[in-house]
């Protein structure tokens, strides 16, 4: 199963979060399979673009979407729980 990082609050948005909440304890990311991701993100981005608009915040480039394979995935999230003790 082909995997995507997808970010709950836009890039846009959490660089003007504090810096606590910027922190890795502070996680907004979704690991999604392909299927939901792109039933997902046609909505997401309607919403994504009203928050730009209502708040006045310019949007910065869309971050790339990387796709992990299955194992890709596992390693990633050993090596960060590794990382963060």
């Amino acid at each position: 199963a082909r995997l995507v990082r997808f970010s709950v609050v836009p890039h846009a948005f959490r660089r003007h979060l504090p810096d606590p909440m910027k922190s890795r304890d502070s996680h907004d990311l979704v690991v999604l399979c392909v299927g939901c991701y792109g039933v997902l993100e046609p909505a997401y981005e309607r919403h994504r673009q009203h928050l730009y608009r209502r708040h006045g915040v310019s949007r910065s480039p869309a971050p790339r979407r990387q796709a992990l394979g299955q194992e890709e995935a596992k390693a990633r999230a050993a090596a960060l729980a590794l990382s963060s003790h």
